[in-house]
């Protein structure tokens, strides 16, 4: 060890030893302070060598005398400078604004003389590259690469260290999802949708308190953490706050994108936190905000938590119907379940087809019907393969009526996402040739978004399967955003006038006008047109004289399950749909 009580440090002994280890010290590449060791507390510096003054940017002579804690603040503030501590790296500012790291070891020194106070060696490190480079992976591990704001991993961390006691009282999460973000990604692009995002990003930090946190946990959602609440109120006016700040479009490459957002609340007692269950229930509640009409704000309530565990059971039932999970002994019930609606001639009571209706069976025999299902089949990505198990078990249903001499067509709705498809059509009609069955056997019914573009992956599809000889028909025309003139590229071969019509048919002349129309529009297209709703018979008249064709509702027969639809005995008299069951 370097030793002496000189001024620079020199043994005073002349030795060849104390010469070499002087040597050493003096040369070494590493930078040495020896300083006052004092109580256990580092004091002045008595010696430095030459790489401890290029470090700290000063000459070494000028060291000596200068309380360590002014050369490495850090070393003294963090109370790291007992015998034998050592720090990782501490900051230094240079006289450029930059700040290097400087890696710290102390080791204690003995006294020179029996009297004298205890020294210590301490060696610092240039680790600024390394702690810059660890610094670097450490953020990319922590934040959002797009819009620099922190991910998702980091906010569970920050949810997690919520201190109860100086937290609180209740702890926050405001989940964001933009509505429409998925139709600027289509259509302009990738790039504009990520400069999109930025700038939403931008807009949101611009209004939030110096106390929330912004996190971009994926995709176009975004989530707000407050960790001090006092008031209930004080988050919802943050969140309004927020959905605001898209009332204005976003301009991205000299085009304004309107776009707004569903905005999600929930809360906890900071005592009581539960991190995952917190960001659960405002996801719950951004949903509501969806369902609501989007563009609002919604706050969790103990009802959406008993709509999340019918949706947990509601998505077990989904999991083992489509053999997506296996049952567990909870639901070996859960299934899919078809029931069927007769669609009839108005004028001879011919069986024109049967509607097919799907519903859940969920592990404790309940039936779930599709306003229930299909948003949790959404959410879970099951839509492709509960639209596929609909179609298989309705071609399995015509098979065992085909067995016993009855050859009625099948009705399926078909979604959005299946016209948008480029594979659905080749799909289906595998599916119909696999069960030995025709196209002419099925009937697909879509809502008006089939009307909506002349030409498109949406078009090619149902020209496809029209062309197969499967049918097509428009379901509750009227309520969309269609024109009877569309009527004429989509060609269906029926058109469903919506039953909200057909309701007030008897009284509303408005109405009786609207369907007329369509009723026209349609013959003159050579399509059939089918009432939806008929209950009662002077709804009926009114219908057949303004020229529907088909009627569908209680007035024909409810809602039944294969085994009870006696399609084989059942007739209709021609002109008055009477039917024996039809007050079931």
């Amino acid at each position: 060890m370097v030793g002496g009580s000189g001024p620079a440090g020199h043994g005073g002994t002349g030795d060849s030893g104390s010469d070499l280890l002087r040597d050493v010290f003096d040369l070494s590449p590493v930078a040495i302070l020896r300083v006052a060791h004092v109580d256990e507390h580092l004091g002045e510096v008595l010696d430095a060598n030459p790489a401890a003054g290029r470090l700290l940017g000063v000459a070494s002579h000028e060291l000596i005398g200068r309380p360590l804690s002014e050369l490495v603040p850090e070393v003294a503030a963090r109370g790291e400078n007992g015998p034998g501590a050592s720090q990782s790296a501490v900051p230094i500012p240079s006289d450029d604004g930059t700040v290097r790291w400087i890696a710290v070891s102390i080791t204690p020194l003995p006294a020179p003389e029996p009297d004298a106070d205890p020294r210590a060696l301490v060696i610092l490190h240039d680790v600024t590259e390394q702690w810059t480079a660890r610094d670097q992976l450490d953020r990319r591990a922590r934040h959002d690469p797009l819009t620099g704001l922190i991910n998702r991993a980091e906010l569970l961390n920050q949810l997690g260290s919520v201190d109860p006691v100086s937290g609180g009282p209740l702890v926050g999460v405001i989940y964001l999802d933009l509505d429409g973000f998925k139709l600027v990604n289509d259509t302009r692009g990738h790039q504009v949708g990520d400069e999109l995002l930025v700038a939403v990003a931008r807009r949101i930090r611009a209004v939030l308190r110096p106390e929330d946190s912004l996190a971009r946990i994926g995709g176009d959602e975004f989530v707000i953490l407050s960790t001090r609440v006092a008031d209930p109120q004080d988050l919802s006016a943050v969140a309004e706050r927020v959905r605001s700040t898209l009332d204005e479009p976003v301009s991205v490459e000299g085009r304004a994108h309107r776009i707004s957002m569903s905005v999600g609340i929930a809360l906890a007692p900071a005592q009581q936190l539960d991190a995952d269950n917190l960001l659960r229930q405002a996801d719950m509640a951004m949903y509501r905000a969806k369902d609501a009409g989007r563009n609002t704000v919604r706050v969790h309530s103990v009802e959406m938590d008993q709509e999340l565990a019918t949706a947990e059971l509601i998505r077990e039932a989904l999991g083992v119907a489509l053999a997506v999970d296996p049952p567990d002994g909870g639901s070996p019930d859960a299934g899919l379940v078809l029931h069927f609606q007769p669609i009839v001639d108005i004028g001879s009571g011919r069986l024109a087809y049967v509607e097919a209706l799907a519903r859940l069976s969920v592990s404790d025999g309940t039936l779930v019907y599709p306003s229930q299902f299909l948003p949790v089949a959404a959410r879970a990505g099951l839509n492709g393969a509960l639209s596929e198990q609909v179609l298989r078990a309705a071609l399995e249903q015509r098979a065992r009526w085909r067995d016993v001499g009855i050859d009625v067509p099948v009705g399926l709705n078909l979604a959005r996402g299946q016209v948008y498809s480029a594979s659905f059509a080749g799909d289906a009609l595998r599916l119909i040739a696999e069960h030995g069955d025709t196209p002419h056997g099925v009937v697909f019914e879509m809502g008006e978004f089939g009307l909506l573009e002349p030409t498109g992956p949406a078009q090619l599809t149902l020209r496809r399967l029209r062309q197969s000889g499967i049918g097509l028909a428009i379901d509750h025309f009227g309520t969309g955003y269609s024109s009877l003139g569309a009527l004429r590229f989509l060609g269906p071969h029926r058109v469903k006038i919506d039953r909200s019509f057909v309701a007030s048919i008897t009284d509303s002349q408005a109405d009786r006008a609207i369907v007329t129309a369509a009723v026209s529009a349609a013959h003159a297209l050579g399509q059939r047109v089918v009432a939806e709703g008929v209950e009662t018979v002077e709804q009926l008249e009114v219908l057949s004289g303004l020229g529907c064709d088909e009627a569908q509702g209680f007035l024909v027969a409810h809602v039944l399950p294969a085994d009870e639809l006696d399609l084989a005995s059942t007739s209709w008299a021609p002109g008055t749909l009477a039917r024996g069951d039809a007050a079931r």
